[in-house]
Formats: structure tokens, C-alpha cells, sequence
């Protein structure tokens, strides 16, 4: 089962969509350190550049660290547990994923409960039965994490129509500087 405002072999949730401006697909993974970075860096660009309809933004929420977390499965829990808030308002995901990487675990992970407290408290959502059924997890291991293993080599990554961006992802507004000169 897709997110709704996707269909079943998207592997991505559009957040915005406008008419002239460029496409920005972002790859993440809520246990990857270096996307916490990126989020806190190009996260508030992205949701403003969204917000205004300046962009296309696609976000890739990827489980690929899931064999790496203990119990195993942690990068998918998160994932899910965003998409649950983004399926009552695709605006939830950005309260949401801030604040999964904020409260980001090492390798140990977080208990379900844990997450949907996160999830919960940054959207004032109720996602537990969602959460509970994990609702969005077929589709991130069948639909999105096999097309982002053919489009990027890892996370963060960020595409801006179709090309990789290879500035810095850790400097401020780094993103936002390419994609206006796209």
C-alpha cells in the first residue's frame, strides 16, 4: 500500500508539485548520521522552496540501514512512522521527519512506542494503528528502497532533475543555491 497522492509503483511521496520549476528528489534514511546533518541543513530550504511552489519535491524515505539497527528493521519503522503522519497531511512530514532525526538513535533503535510518541508529538497525530500495522512498510521495501538502489549510491542524496547534486549537502542553503540555478 502506496501513501496517499501515490500510486502502488511510485517510490516516492510528492510533498509538492509545481508547473515550472525543477523536480527534487531527496534519499534518506532516519538511522543514516549524515542525513540528521542534511536535515537540519537543507530541510527548512527544501520545506520553504515546497511551501512557495518553487519545486517538485519527492522524498525517497528509504529503510537501508535496516540490517544495521538491533533489533534489525529500525530505518523502516521510522520511515513508516512518518508516512503515517503524511498520510492525514502530506505537511505532517516535515514536523515529523525534523523530529525523528532530532530523537535519532544509534544503532540500538527505537521501540515502536518510542516513535509513534515522536511522530505523535511533532504533528499531534495519532498514528498507533498505523504504526501497530505497519501500514507503509511493503511499499518502502518493495517499491522504494529497490529504485533507490538503482538511482543513488547511498544517503543523503538529492537529485535535481534527474542529476545528482554534488555540492556540499552539510553547507546551508548549498541545495537551495542549485536548484535556483537549475
Amino acid at each position: 500500500m502506496a501513501p496517499p497522492g501515490a500510486s502502488a509503483d511510485e517510490p516516492y511521496l510528492e510533498l509538492s508539485t509545481s508547473d515550472d520549476g525543477p523536480v527534487i528528489d531527496v534519499y534518506l534514511d532516519f538511522l543514516c548520521p549524515h542525513c540528521q546533518t542534511f536535515d537540519a541543513t537543507q530541510g527548512p530550504d527544501l520545506q520553504e522552496m515546497a511551501e512557495a511552489g518553487e519545486i517538485t519535491l519527492r522524498m525517497h524515505p528509504r529503510p537501508m540501514l535496516d540490517a544495521t539497527s538491533s533489533p534489525a528493521g529500525y530505518s523502516g519503522r521510522a520511515a513508516n512512522a512518518a508516512l503515517c503522519a503524511a498520510a492525514e497531511d502530506p505537511a505532517n512530514w516535515y514536523p515529523a521527519s525534523a523530529a525523528l532525526f532530532a530523537q535519532q538513535p544509534g544503532s540500538a533503535g527505537l521501540p515502536d512506542e518510542e516513535l509513534i510518541g515522536i511522530v505523535e508529538g511533532a504533528t499531534s497525530v495519532d498514528i498507533s494503528d498505523c504504526q501497530a500495522e505497519g501500514t507503509y512498510l511493503p511499499w518502502l521495501e518493495q517499491v522504494v528502497e529497490p529504485a533507490a538502489q538503482q538511482a543513488v549510491p547511498g544517503t543523503p542524496a538529492v537529485l535535481i532533475d534527474g542529476e545528482q547534486f554534488s555540492g556540499d549537502l552539510t553547507s546551508s542553503g548549498s541545495v537551495r543555491k542549485a536548484v535556483e540555478a537549475a
